[in-house]
């Protein structure tokens, strides 16, 4: 199982959020789900857009997805429609770089 799927796991479980939603609202709007919002943050960056004949966007943000302390590097590409709606339409990269761990005393 890879990062990505691990980190979509724990976020159903815990919280009924997927990790496709927390990624599309942490890099369109910069907010996450409010369930969410004391353990996760998401530090992206927009690096390109293309609109579509029809309306519709594609977007490529890359940036860190930090989840109770562990960061992940990731690189998505996001479909948004003419109605608003939007998806992951591809992950390129998920992977975890840096955490820390505590010992209970």
């Amino acid at each position: 199982m890879d990062a990505f799927q691990v980190v979509d796991r724990f976020l159903r479980n815990r919280w009924r959020v997927t990790l496709e939603d927390a990624l599309c609202d942490g890099c369109l709007s910069g907010a996450v789900p409010t369930a969410l919002e004391d353990d996760l943050s998401v530090m992206r960056r927009c690096t390109h857009v293309e609109t579509h004949e029809d309306g519709g966007q594609s977007l490529t943000f890359e940036g860190a997805f930090v989840l109770m302390g562990v960061r992940y590097r990731f690189r998505c590409y996001l479909f948004v429609d003419p109605s608003g709606q939007r998806f992951l339409s591809h992950i390129a990269e998920f992977e975890a770089i840096e955490w820390t761990t505590q010992a209970a005393m």
